[in-house]
């Protein structure tokens, strides 16, 4: 009888590994912008991200600061809502 190991790779692939994309320009300010704060549910990032927004309506006019919970992975409405209803997306992704 004859057995069949599959050995899988735990390690992350590289730079050169991975798709690039195109980053779309930064607005020369944040001043009267929508700003997402996207959070996923990790430890501690609701924090980060409500601090980010204190921050960033303390110093910037006319902005409005959005806190965007995502459960378990993102979602399609929430995506689409970012794309469509934000002019910039603050997220969090890492504990």
């Amino acid at each position: 009888m004859e057995t069949v190991l599959e050995v899988l790779n735990p390690v992350a692939p590289t730079a050169g590994q991975l798709e690039r994309l195109t980053l779309v320009p930064r607005p020369p300010s944040l001043q009267g912008k929508r700003v997402g704060l996207y959070w996923n549910y990790k430890r501690g990032g609701d924090i980060a991200l409500q601090r980010v927004g204190q921050f960033l309506r303390s110093r910037f006019a006319g902005l409005e600061a959005d806190f965007l919970p995502v459960q378990r992975g993102p979602q399609r409405g929430v995506l689409r809502k970012l794309l469509q209803g934000y002019d910039v997306v603050v997220g969090s992704t890492a504990d």
